[in-house]
């Protein structure tokens, strides 16, 4: 990708403010054209910085979904300790990936009425620049505390909790729509797996065979396409996309040079601070309820075998 193209791109106003509105406080880390990153800590304060990474072959970036009160000082920290004392806060994200878009477009429509369930109204949608989508709630709509805890730092346990908590309440309608729109041969031959493979221990379809909502990969210092990055591989711009635009989104209006701003990601003047409550609180207790049977199972067995 040449560089003029990528200044002619990243170089609009409303595109080089917003992104960095969503630098702010966070490691920002630049991906070059030789397929190396640069180096970590490091942040983006000015333009100026942006534009000149770009000429010296810098081609996406890519941000912390935790803010820092000092992102620069993270090469200090050694212990978990120093990063909860350092860190300000950190926003929920999804990656919905898999390898046709329009099985990520049914996961990220469920997943938008899984928060509007747990009455989250100031969330956000954006296309990967790939065949995924990634979908955010900013910390301004946390609660302050879980269980007496700073949310600031239950990080990333919070962040498992819930993504695991989403992804085993859509699994049933999930694998339902896709089903209604395609067949298992379909799938099969679209992904390249035999039918067998995309089925559970009990025969039924499985959508999390082809469909992956990120929960391993939540971890600290954990990395996301920043908003209005190009993604290098498609040559495509990770664009934010209104919730109700998610099924008729075609990834060609996110090609380059022709992408343009379009809204802000993860806005928090937009959140009501406690909104996320109660998607808090259920997850909590849906884990602590699984880790519950988990144990009683442990117990039966031990009992069973003296």
């Amino acid at each position: 990708m040449k560089i003029s193209t990528l200044l002619k791109y990243y170089n609009q106003d409303a595109i080089l403010n917003e992104i960095l509105r969503v630098c702010k406080d966070r490691e920002v880390i630049p991906l070059f054209s030789k397929g190396f990153f640069g180096k970590r800590p490091s942040t983006i304060l000015y333009k100026k910085d942006l534009l000149d990474l770009i000429r010296k072959g810098a081609v996406s970036f890519h941000i912390s979904v935790e803010r820092w009160r000092n992102p620069l000082s993270l090469g200090q920290t050694n212990t978990k300790q120093e990063m909860d004392e350092l860190r300000t806060g950190w926003d929920l994200v999804f990656d919905v990936d898999t390898k046709y878009l329009g099985y990520a477009k049914i996961c990220a429509k469920l997943l938008c009425h899984a928060l509007e369930f747990h009455n989250i109204n100031n969330y956000s949608v954006k296309y990967s620049g790939g065949t995924g989508f990634h979908l955010g709630v900013p910390f301004e709509s946390f609660p302050e505390t879980i269980n007496s805890e700073d949310t600031a730092k239950l990080f990333p346990i919070a962040a498992q909790r819930i993504a695991v908590y989403l992804t085993d309440m859509i699994k049933e309608k999930l694998a339902e729509n896709l089903l209604s729109i395609y067949s298992l041969e379909s799938i099969s031959e679209k992904t390249g797996r035999e039918v067998k493979d995309l089925l559970d221990e009990t025969g039924e379809f499985n959508p999390y065979s082809i469909i992956e909502i990120d929960t391993i990969a939540i971890s600290p210092r954990h990395l996301i396409r920043m908003p209005y990055s190009v993604n290098e591989k498609k040559g495509r711009v990770s664009l934010p996309i209104a919730p109700d635009d998610i099924e008729d989104f075609s990834s060609d209006s996110a090609k380059i040079p022709d992408a343009e701003f379009t809204i802000p990601f993860l806005d928090g003047s937009k959140s009501r601070r406690g909104e996320a409550r109660e998607l808090f609180v259920q997850a909590f207790d849906w884990y602590n309820k699984k880790m519950q049977v988990l144990e009683d199972k442990k117990k039966n067995l031990e009992e069973r075998e003296r």
